[in-house]
């Protein structure tokens, strides 16, 4: 999955397939300003399914706000889409690593509705290839 605006670039891929309980291993790769860093988190598929068709439809119904969250139960990713009645998207992000460190980033973007597409799709990859090999 990929993420890029002007004040953020969020790549996942991923490191372990689902598991019987829902459960996928992502390697996130995160600029934010310019802070980069990456790590490892935990994420229920169940949220990423949820998180694009969520994306699917505020693209679908720009102008209709909408909102589209991608988190983890536990510290790791929280990213946030808001859209509003004019197609702009605000965005917020917040990045923890999982291994009890204060390392933490957060921050804010904007884009516009054009971006949401090719956001869908990044997220859709992820989707397969976690779901390929069902542990």
């Amino acid at each position: 999955m990929k993420l890029i605006a002007p004040s953020l670039s969020l790549r996942l891929e991923p490191v372990r397939p689902v598991d019987s309980e829902d459960w996928v291993r992502v390697r996130a790769s995160v600029i934010g300003g310019v802070f980069a860093g990456a790590f490892e988190a935990y994420l229920q598929l169940g949220a990423l399914r949820r998180f694009n068709e969520q994306v699917e439809l505020m693209h679908a119904q720009v102008g209709t706000p909408r909102e589209a969250v991608l988190s983890c139960h536990e510290p790791g990713i929280c990213v946030r889409l808001a859209s509003n009645s004019m197609g702009q998207v605000e965005g917020t992000y917040e990045f923890e690593n999982e291994d009890g460190s204060l390392a933490k980033l957060t921050g804010s973007f904007q884009v516009d509705q054009s971006y949401l597409p090719a956001l869908a799709a990044s997220t859709q990859e992820l989707i397969a290839s976690l779901s390929e090999n069902v542990a």
